[in-house]
């Protein structure tokens, strides 16, 4: 009877054992801002490993992982719009000091629902990586709850597009040619007059732009704002300003204001991406600091070697740099003179 009991015993730890090692080998658990929510989702198959994805705002998601306990794996990384995020996981013994990196960047826009607007987009005219391939398309929408994927917004008028493969149909041959045109033609460099040409050719009457105080994104248009009386004189009086680029969209979108500055991965499309609906005036990298993005390794990640690798192929693997750009980013290198 005993012997029978030990044997139960020892299945029964051998199971447990079994079991263990598998929860051992769970996908990797990725939090990220909705920006990223396009891209991300088509770079499942091309990062080395299996990952799950979470998206909410920076605020949403430092509450979270704040509030887990220390045994807890809430993230094995943490992808931010800014450096606010991964220095307050990290101040927190949360996240790895050493392993907080920037991976891509989000170009700056001048965007309006009004498609005539910003026709052409003047400082787009030659080859780069912030150069639009069209300006037009549909827009994905933030919902007010804590998001769990971006949706496309529903446009009642049909509305004429540049067709674009998907990355996932795209052949060998093809995504080489794209990774070259993209992330290896030569960086155009848009001057202060230029833009100040471009913003001649348009008539502004309402601006939208976020606190400067309070995201990169609104740190960087007001560089742009005040980078010469001349440009400042080209913008309207009417000027409004709000915390986080989601709500200049908004007001964008719906026609309350006629432009704002926004990134531009908050305008690409789904199902056109590269495509903006709209028009947009990319504004010149060399009169604002970049807007980067960070990944982050958290400190309770059980998956630390794995997710390594994932930090590494965002930061250095050209297929995901180009689908990065496919999605509105852009590359970090390389720097403009």
């Amino acid at each position: 009877m005993l012997s029978k009991a030990l044997q139960a015993l020892g299945s029964a730890l051998t199971l447990w054992g079994a079991l263990t090692m598998c929860g051992s080998a769970a996908e990797l658990k990725v939090c990220a801002v909705p920006q990223l929510y396009l891209a991300l989702e088509h770079l499942h198959g091309v990062l080395p490993h299996d990952f799950t994805s979470r998206y909410d705002t920076p605020s949403a998601l430092a509450e979270r992982l704040m509030a887990a306990s220390d045994t807890t794996t809430e993230c094995d990384l943490v992808l931010s719009s800014d450096e606010r995020l991964p220095i307050t996981l990290i101040r927190a013994k949360k996240g790895l000091g050493s392993a907080m990196l920037p991976f891509t960047r989000a170009p700056l826009v001048l965007w309006s629902a009004d498609s005539s607007l910003f026709a052409g987009n003047p400082l787009g005219s030659k080859p780069t990586s912030d150069a639009p391939v069209a300006t037009t398309c549909d827009i994905p929408e933030e919902s007010s709850a804590a998001p769990a994927q971006l949706a496309p917004d529903p446009w009642d008028e049909p509305t004429p597009t540049t067709a674009i493969k998907s990355p996932e149909s795209m052949t060998q041959a093809e995504w080489d040619r794209y990774v070259n045109t993209i992330l290896l033609s030569a960086a155009h460099s848009d001057t202060n007059e230029e833009l100040s040409q471009a913003l001649q050719q348009v008539k502004l009457s309402s601006l939208a732009y976020a606190d400067a105080h309070l995201t990169p994104v609104g740190y960087a248009t007001r560089q742009v704002m005040t980078d010469s009386r001349k440009i400042k004189k080209l913008l309207p009086q009417k000027r409004y300003e709000y915390e986080h680029e989601y709500q200049i969209y908004e007001h964008v979108r719906s026609g309350k204001v006629q432009c704002g500055f926004v990134t531009k991965p908050l305008v690409v499309a789904s199902a056109h991406p590269s495509t903006v609906r709209g028009s947009y005036l990319t504004m010149p990298r060399r009169v604002h600091a970049d807007i980067q993005y960070y990944v982050l390794l958290m400190e309770q990640s059980k998956n630390k070697v794995e997710a390594q690798d994932l930090m590494r192929s965002l930061r250095h693997d050209a297929k995901v740099q180009a689908i990065l750009n496919h999605y509105g980013f852009a590359p970090l290198a390389p720097e403009e003179p």
